[in-house]
């Protein structure tokens, strides 16, 4: 097809007849089969993939393929799978989240000086605050503990779309939760 030739780099002849599966990254092979597996044999009408294949210049680059049963129609009955190069836009995203990892870690230092600099002025015997100043420091510490989850949970999206995330439920007291926000 077209998408084979543009975006895969090989001619139709050079690619009938062949084990597509050979021409996908061993890690998206599953994903791959799996996909054919459901067009096939559960009714699937269409389904879309990102996955990485070989192209002819023997780069590995990542395509979009979307695959469309047309086993019920009259003179086709075939799965027709066309391509699609994202490789840019997989470029720019993992850029994007590698960005967002550092500048979520770069941003993690300054808040975690607060907290240990609240805590030393909170637990010193040597100064003498009043009740509003420590009050006031009493807000400076949650409005900071409030950016170190904030930052923690940007870290949680890269960690998300990379897949290194692991859920840790916790149970939430919601009224002493809905307090702080309406102070």
């Amino acid at each position: 097809s077209d998408s084979t030739k543009n975006v895969l780099g090989y001619s139709a002849s050079e690619f009938t007849n062949t084990e597509g599966f050979s021409y996908v990254h061993p890690d998206d092979l599953g994903l791959a089969k799996e996909s054919l597996v459901n067009l096939v044999t559960k009714n699937v009408k269409v389904s879309k993939i990102d996955l990485r294949v070989k192209h002819k210049s023997g780069d590995w680059i990542w395509v979009q393929s979307r695959g469309v049963n047309m086993l019920e129609e009259p003179n086709i009955e075939a799965v027709m799978i066309n391509f699609r190069d994202i490789t840019k836009e997989k470029e720019i995203d993992n850029a994007k989240n590698e960005f967002i990892a550092l500048a979520a870690h770069q941003l993690r230092t300054p808040p975690t000086i607060i907290k240990w600099s609240i805590e030393r002025i909170l637990a010193s015997k040597n100064i003498k605050a009043g009740k509003e100043d420590k009050a006031y420091l009493d807000d400076i510490n949650n409005a900071n503990e409030r950016l170190i989850n904030l930052i923690n949970a940007l870290l949680d999206t890269t960690r998300i779309e990379t897949k290194t995330f692991i859920s840790q439920p916790e149970l939430l007291n919601i009224a002493l939760l809905s307090q702080g926000v309406i102070k």
